[in-house]
């Protein structure tokens, strides 16, 4: 039986001010929807790993890339029934023609097919089209993400097909990323990012600003700045200097920045940033292309980046 005192609470609460109301209502509001955010970010995540995956493998295919890695990567992908007369180009590996038998695909266009020896190739069902370095960059904005392994491997071919540069080229002014031909986290949390998911709080570029800036100087010395956001808001920076001599760029220093100009840090010399800096870059251009706009770095044993002055973006 209720005592007399539990109605009056039950009365009480019935009679809470307005806004204690709406502000409740609000908070189960917000937690309803956060929680719905954070189930659509998880099922995000599994939907893009598989091209994120196989972009990964297609990224080792590169010269420095690694078979053992690639092995790895593909564990976790199961193996796929498919008519192996429609994979006819060989676009990376030793056998002559897909066996159809352990084959792991990779996005709508590539396969993976590991032979009894262990012996991996990589097929496709057509034959990959050679596009220029300076078209696949004017195709798309800055900072995009290729996330299609079939494409991916267009724009690897593109970075393949450079030269080291002559001694007349051009490398002056502001030069901004637009691709490179390894896989890491950034294009792992970018492909989760586009598609509205949670990670966006995490780790984010800068709309303001280009992944990485690479800024050249007459007297050859250059700065390497990448703008971030972490934790949604908070800007980071990492910035390295160096200097071009002839065809390769040698990184001096590296820094960190985090916060705001009033309220925030600078760390000189990151370890994680020293690490990474320690390798020179060499200089490469397009084949086809010497007009000084695109470049091609090659990181030595790591990968090559693309970048583009401003009038080649779109």
């Amino acid at each position: 039986m209720l005592r007399h005192g539990t109605f009056d609470t039950i009365e009480s609460y019935y009679q809470l001010p307005q806004s204690v109301m709406v502000f409740l209502l609000a908070a189960l509001r917000f937690a309803g929807g956060l929680g719905t955010w954070m189930l659509y970010s998880r099922i995000v995540k599994m939907a893009v790993q598989p091209a994120a995956r196989s972009n990964a493998i297609v990224s080792q295919t590169r010269l420095e890339g690694n078979a053992t890695i690639m092995q790895q990567l593909a564990e976790s992908i199961p193996s796929t029934q498919i008519n192996a007369s429609k994979y006819d180009t060989l676009v990376w590996g030793t056998n002559d023609a897909c066996s159809g038998g352990n084959v792991k695909k990779l996005g709508k266009y590539l396969i993976l097919d590991s032979s009894d020896d262990n012996s991996l190739s990589i097929f496709a069902s057509c034959k990959i089209p050679q596009e220029s370095l300076r078209t696949l960059i004017g195709s798309k904005r800055r900072g995009k993400i290729v996330a299609d392994p079939f494409q991916f491997r267009i724009w690897m071919e593109a970075l393949a097909d450079s030269v080291p540069i002559k001694p007349t080229f051009n490398l002056l002014g502001k030069y901004s990323f637009s691709f490179r031909d390894y896989w890491n986290f950034e294009e792992a949390n970018g492909v989760e990012r586009a598609s509205g998911s949670v990670s966006r709080l995490k780790f984010r570029s800068s709309k303001t600003h280009p992944t990485d800036e690479l800024m050249v100087h007459e007297n050859g010395n250059c700065a390497l700045t990448a703008h971030f956001f972490i934790h949604g808001v908070v800007p980071l920076s990492i910035q390295w200097e160096g200097k071009v001599n002839k065809d390769t760029i040698t990184w001096s220093r590296s820094m960190i920045r985090k916060g705001w100009k009033r309220l925030g840090k600078t760390i000189d010399r990151p370890p994680v940033a020293e690490k990474l800096r320690q390798q020179p870059w060499v200089v490469r251009m397009p084949s086809q292309d010497d007009s000084g706009d695109v470049l091609v770095l090659e990181r030595k044993g790591i990968g090559r980046l693309a970048f583009a002055r401003d009038c080649v973006f779109p």
